[in-house]
């Protein structure tokens, strides 16, 4: 007895051993598969606003193996995981979900303002906003909520009330058609019966079916129509190809803008936050920048890091945030403009004008403190990733 118990207890140790090898090599793969999904997403997707990489891995109830599974927006990101895995000697199942899930399906957006959120739900974050007749890639959609990409690149929810779904025929219908701009701060639209049909913004863009005298007949994307006093808007490509862009016209602009209320993600005349603000005067130049400030911070010619401000010209962005050092890395978390005269105009509140001169009643003390650097955009709105819209007709 006394050997069968020694001989059991043995076999017993050996089994456990066997067993806690597996668990641990198990652990093991599984925490380098973890780790080649995390950099394969770092490498090719470094900025998750703008592209879809959600990759868990989970093992299978009917076998050893373990499954890949998610949605990616980037199918070389997909590839390039599955190959890392393979060449590390790790047999997977394959479940991860190339966005779009239906190619060809577009939004284009009906309301003067269509409000793109964080997450599908109206109590998510306000992430951005698109204007009337900007097209959007729709990427995958639920009953109620679809996930888009704008012209940008920004990826965001919006609601079923937002926009039109039309296929690749429809997006291509709707660009040809000729465009108006609205360029009034505010309006509305109203049919022939003087019915109110939608309120209108600065920047909104319809199609135009008639004109009269003193009228615009124009159309939405869903085929409602009314029309529009022709002092308010202006044909979209005489519009573009009539831009001045000049220090002297963003300056302009932007403070026909004063007083505008701060609106975190907004980027329209109903609200703006601060990379918004800056989005919005650029893209009235026909100019689309990227939707935030630390993006923004990434385009254009640099032109200052020191706070040597007499090198900035009116129109240059001026970045604000947390610098590097030792410990911590950069963060840009506010951006305005450069109008002169020591003196940069930004949305925080409102929007309105500061001063980098302490001698100033407009001084900026604790702006001035966590400025980082400026940058010129004008004159090199051709770098990618801005687009300019009279090379890029995004609208027509």
């Amino acid at each position: 007895m006394k050997l069968k118990s020694v001989i059991y207890i043995w076999l017993l140790g050996i089994l456990l051993i066997q067993i806690s090898c597996n668990l641990h090599t198990a652990s093991d793969d599984k925490e380098r598969i973890v780790q080649i999904i995390e950099e394969v997403g770092n490498d090719l997707i470094p900025d998750k606003r703008l592209a879809v990489y959600n990759i868990d891995l989970v093992k299978s109830r009917v076998s050893d193996k373990f499954i890949v599974k998610g949605e990616t927006s980037v199918p070389q990101a997909k590839q390039l995981l599955l190959k890392a895995c393979y060449e590390s000697g790790f047999n997977l199942s394959d479940s991860i979900q190339i966005l779009p899930e239906t190619p060809g399906t577009y939004g284009l957006v009906r309301l003067s303002v269509a409000n793109l959120r964080s997450k599908a739900a109206h109590s998510a974050e306000l992430a951005t906003q698109a204007l009337l007749g900007t097209p959007l890639t729709v990427l995958k959609s639920t009953a109620y909520w679809h996930l888009v990409q704008s012209p940008d690149g920004y990826i965001s929810w919006v609601d079923n009330g937002g926009i039109y779904l039309t296929d690749y025929h429809g997006l291509e219908e709707w660009q040809r058609k000729p465009k108006v701009i609205f360029t009034d701060m505010y309006g509305t639209l109203y049919n022939e019966k003087g019915e109110a049909v939608s309120d209108l913004v600065l920047g909104n863009a319809l199609a135009l079916s008639d004109e009269s005298d003193k009228y615009y007949k124009v159309a939405l994307p869903d085929g409602r129509e009314g029309q529009i006093p022709k002092s308010a808007a202006s044909p979209y490509l005489t519009w573009l190809n009539n831009l001045e862009r000049t220090e002297n016209s963003l300056v302009s602009l932007s403070q026909k803008l004063m007083g505008l209320p701060y609106l975190w993600g907004g980027t329209s005349s109903k609200g703006v936050d601060c990379s918004g603000f800056t989005k919005t005067i650029y893209f009235l130049h026909g100019i689309v920048l990227p939707r935030d400030a630390d993006q923004q911070s990434k385009v254009g010619q640099l032109v200052d890091e020191t706070g040597d401000f007499s090198k900035l010209s009116p129109g240059d962005l001026l970045f604000f945030g947390r610098k590097v050092s030792d410990t911590t890395a950069e963060r840009i978390t506010h951006v305005g403009m450069w109008i002169g005269d020591n003196a940069f105009i930004h949305a925080a509140g409102r929007v309105h004008i500061s001063s980098v001169d302490a001698q100033s009643p407009l001084y900026d003390e604790d702006n001035v403190k966590r400025y980082i650097r400026s940058t010129r955009v004008l004159g090199y709105e051709h770098q990618d990733p801005i687009i300019d819209l009279k090379q890029n007709l995004i609208f027509q």
